[in-house]
């Protein structure tokens, strides 16, 4: 739905309207407005699954994107997003996990600590253990090496 709105000669419409995308100026005094879309309705509390003074470790769900990129879809949350409203602080991504990946990611709420956390990540001493899961199939014999 869109918004027709009457403006005085006195407002500035061409910066109003080039700093605001969802405007469009048809003339010095009418400008089309679009409404916000309808937020989407609220996603469900991440699982904590350690949480301390410096990081927090939760569970990501499969098909959840840890940050916006090119891969979000249109009104999709990013799980960093719904952390820092889940906690009402801002967290940094210590490692990400593909969007379709479930699994454990750490989150450190400062810099020092982001930085720290991933040099000890990419150590050579570092520790990383990967599962994967899927359905046990009828004929065992599928896989050759």
């Amino acid at each position: 739905m869109r918004l027709l709105s009457l403006l005085s000669h006195t407002h500035a419409l061409p910066t109003y309207a080039a700093l605001h995308p969802a405007c469009r100026a048809f003339s010095p005094t009418m400008v089309e407005v679009e409404e916000p879309e309808d937020p989407p309705p609220p996603a469900e509390p991440l699982p904590i699954l350690l949480q301390t003074d410096s990081y927090i470790f939760v569970a990501k769900p499969a098909g959840t994107v840890v940050h916006r990129g090119k891969f979000t879809k249109k009104g999709e949350v990013p799980l960093m997003q719904r952390l820092r409203d889940q906690l009402g602080i801002m967290v940094n991504p210590v490692h990400r996990l593909d969007g379709g990946t479930s699994g454990c990611l750490l989150f450190a709420f400062d810099t020092p600590t982001t930085s720290m956390l991933q040099a000890a990540l990419q150590s050579a001493d570092a520790k990383k253990t990967y599962y994967a899961f899927m359905p046990v199939p009828k004929r065992r014999d599928f896989v050759h090496h």
